[in-house]
C-alpha cells in the first residue's frame, strides 16, 4: 500500500544530507523537509533526533495503532526513515522494492551499522564531495 503522505525530515545543515535528499526526492513522493533541533514548530520526535539521523513521519490515518503511541503518528529513524520514504512513496516499483529491502528485519543490523557509519562521517563525506560541511559539534 503506497502512502505518499510520508514526511521525511533531514538535517538542513549538512551538505551530504542535502545532496542525498535531492536524490531521494527524485525516487520518492514523500515530502522532504530540512529541519533543525531549534525548529520549535516541528514535532518533538523530529527535533530530538534530527541532529543524528533522518526522521520519517507516518500520518495518523496510515499508522497502525500500537501500544505506547500517543499521537497516532509514527516515526521511523535513520535507515528505516529512508526505507519508509522509498517503500511508501517510491515513484517506481524498483524504488519501492529497495525500501522494502531497507526495512527487511534480518538485514536491520547491517543497514543500521552502515547508516551510523555514514552519518557519523557525513561532515568528512561532505568535504570530500565539495559540499557545505555539516555543522557537527561535540553533542552529535
Amino acid at each position: 500500500m503506497m502512502n505518499p503522505d510520508i514526511t521525511f525530515y533531514y538535517d538542513r545543515d549538512c551538505g551530504f544530507c542535502e545532496a542525498s535528499v535531492t536524490l531521494l526526492a527524485k525516487l520518492s513522493r514523500a515530502r522532504m523537509i530540512g529541519a533543525s533541533p531549534e525548529d520549535q514548530y516541528l514535532p518533538a520526535e523530529v527535533r530530538q533526533h534530527i541532529s543524528a539521523e533522518a526522521v520519517a513521519m507516518i500520518p495518523a490515518e496510515a499508522s497502525v495503532v500500537e501500544s505506547g503511541i500517543k499521537s497516532g503518528r509514527r516515526f521511523r529513524y535513520g535507515h528505516e526513515a529512508i526505507g519508509i520514504a522509498l517503500r511508501e512513496g517510491g515513484t517506481k516499483t524498483l524504488f519501492r522494492c529497495a525500501g522494502t529491502l531497507l526495512l527487511f528485519p534480518p538485514l536491520t543490523k547491517l543497514w543500521s551499522f552502515i547508516y551510523k557509519v555514514v552519518a557519523s562521517n557525513r561532515h568528512r563525506i561532505s568535504a570530500v564531495l565539495g559540499l557545505n560541511a555539516c555543522k557537527l559539534d561535540s553533542t552529535r
